[in-house]
Order: C-alpha cells, then sequence, then structure tokens
C-alpha cells in the first residue's frame, strides 16, 4: 500500500494538471492505480479460469449495491451518532464507537472500487461492453 501511495504522489507530480491537493485525491489515485493493477493480474488470471461474463457482472452488480448500502449506512449512523450525542442525559453509556461506520468504510470502500474498475476494464478489453 505504501507503494502506491508512493507512485500515486509521483505521478501527480509529473503533471502539473493532476497534483495532489487532499487526502481524498491521494485516495483516488491510490484506488485508479490499485484497479489497473488489479486489472493486470485478473487478465492473467481469466486466462488460465476463464470466468464467464454473467459472473462478472453479477460481482459489479453486488460491488454497485455494496457501496450504495455503505452510503447509506454511513448517512444513518452518522444522524443517530449526532441524536445520540445530544441526549447525554438519557443515555449514560459513550456507544459514539460502536456507531461510527468511518472505519469500516475506510476498509471496505477503496476495495471495492477498484475491484469494480478491474471488472469493467476486462469487459471493455472483452468487448462485453
Amino acid at each position: 500500500m505504501a507503494l502506491l501511495f508512493s507512485l500515486a504522489i509521483i505521478l501527480a507530480d509529473s503533471f502539473n494538471a493532476l497534483r495532489i491537493g487532499s487526502i481524498f485525491s491521494l485516495s483516488m489515485w491510490v484506488i485508479v492505480l490499485s484497479g489497473l493493477i488489479h486489472y493486470l493480474i485478473f487478465r492473467k488470471f481469466q486466462e488460465k479460469f476463464n470466468l464467464p461474463t454473467t459472473v462478472l457482472t453479477m460481482v459489479e452488480y453486488y460491488i454497485q449495491w455494496i457501496l450504495i448500502y455503505m452510503t447509506i449506512y454511513q448517512v444513518m449512523f452518522d444522524t443517530l451518532h449526532k441524536v445520540v450525542k445530544k441526549i447525554p442525559d438519557i443515555l449514560n453509556l459513550d456507544l459514539s464507537y460502536l456507531i461510527n461506520p468511518t472505519y469500516l468504510i475506510i476498509a471496505i470502500f477503496p476495495a471495492l472500487i477498484a475491484t469494480w474498475i478491474t471488472i469493467v476494464l476486462y469487459k471493455v478489453y472483452k468487448k462485453d461492453i
């Protein structure tokens, strides 16, 4: 992962129009680079195991729905977290670490988006899109 971050910074510094101005931009660079690397590895995997396009489409749909679900989940629990903070007299327990989905999303979103990029690039390569 450190290698991907380093590579993203080097590539972004090489092109003035693509300079990294925030952690979000750096994260997007890492996700796209990860997707491209996964794609190259996946092409070799497909040569050996040849998964049907239908399976790849189903995986793509699952990824899309998980991303949507996790976004809704985060919004709901962020709202719940704010409500819980406003009524400390009723709830004397500190549950903020239990209802904070940020850690889960930071871990899962980049992997899902990189895998999604992999599948789309492979479908373009096979001319299935």
